[in-house]
């Protein structure tokens, strides 16, 4: 199988628009969670609105009236990435697109709905706005590709199933290069502000749901891997990456940030948000060092090697943890270690 390497970076986030000041904003500790736009006294709640990105920076007027924030967030992350790769010219029916995302287009339809029962009106393009493929059929005739378009919608796992779907095709050698990514969000307006009355329905969703965090301390709105974990927080912008096989990647001279190492994924098969009582998986205080869902995983893929991330440091899991959700939080933590998430 080919070897298949990450050449480009590129992200829209709540704590930075560009690669540079994304890290940076980890490094320094930068928080991107504030109050809702839509949160006041008596509906209080949580969100990491994206407030530097001005659509017209990265699309002419006419693809931002015909897409939602959800597929702009996307192209401005893969324009990054495929930037950043140095690729003068994609390969046109060698370059797969594949992009995940939960929700898709969600806050043009509620929107659209918001418009039609207060005025009788709403935005005509609403129909090609919602559709969560779009993102990469913008990405498709943005760059003239002929190659496979995918969408994957598998949750939080989005991101690292497109991925590993998009890896795969390169190791088969189906394609060179895959323009990968995911994206999500955009409810607030473009500067993360109320859009007029609108409020999405998403947003008291979490609440009656019990998702929301409480608190009001925003350094503690979002603790997942902690015992007083409360709740989640959305999140809205977009990660992309460059994938290529090594030979095409070393051909053309590019710089490699990485190389991909392994994709496996399963399902609990058990309930929508709560995890199984399972006796390989304990429940107390002490983390084995490697999971079995992990493990599990990581044996549908034996010839896989472990993913090999340059300049980075991965979770290091050694020390006890305290728990709160014993399989959510045991998996997010060690699944870096083996490579699968």
């Amino acid at each position: 199988m080919h070897r298949v390497v990450i050449t480009g970076r590129g992200v829209v986030s709540p704590i930075g628009s560009d690669v540079d000041t994304f890290l940076t904003s980890l490094d320094t500790n930068v928080v991107g969670i504030a109050p809702a736009p839509w949160s006041n006294d008596e509906s209080f709640g949580w969100w990491a609105c994206v407030t530097d990105f001005d659509p017209l920076d990265w699309l002419s007027p006419k693809v931002v009236e015909g897409t939602d924030l959800f597929a702009q967030f996307a192209i401005a992350a893969t324009e990054q990435s495929v930037n950043e790769s140095g690729i003068d010219e994609l390969p046109t029916r060698r370059t797969a697109i594949v992009h995940g995302s939960s929700m898709g287009g969600l806050r043009a339809l509620m929107k659209g709905q918001h418009d039609l029962e207060r005025s009788g009106e709403f935005d005509r393009k609403m129909m090609i706005q919602v559709l969560p493929n779009m993102a990469a059929s913008q990405l498709a005739m943005r760059y003239g590709l002929h190659g496979p378009q995918l969408t994957v919608t598998t949750a939080c796992a989005s991101s690292v199933d497109a991925i590993g779907l998009a890896a795969g095709m390169i190791q088969l050698g189906e394609v060179d290069v895959a323009l990968v990514g995911a994206t999500e969000g955009g409810l607030p307006s473009w500067d993360g502000t109320m859009e007029g009355s609108f409020c999405p329905v998403w947003y008291d969703a979490h609440a009656r749901y019990g998702m929301s965090a409480q608190g009001r301390d925003p350094r503690r709105a979002m603790i997942p891997f902690d015992i007083d974990r409360q709740g989640i927080v959305t999140g809205d912008g977009s990660a992309a990456v460059v994938l290529e096989s090594e030979q095409h990647a070393r051909t053309r001279g590019a710089h490699v940030f990485a190389d991909f190492g392994g994709h496996a994924t399963l399902a609990d098969a058990y309930h929508p948000s709560q995890y199984r009582r399972n006796p390989q998986c304990r429940t107390c205080c002490r983390v084995p060092h490697r999971d079995h869902r992990a493990r599990q995983a990581r044996r549908r893929h034996r010839s896989d090697q472990r993913l090999r991330v340059r300049r980075s440091e991965l979770i290091n899991a050694a020390a006890p943890l305290r728990l709160n959700n014993a399989t959510g939080d045991i998996c997010h933590a060690h699944a870096p270690e083996r490579g699968t998430a």
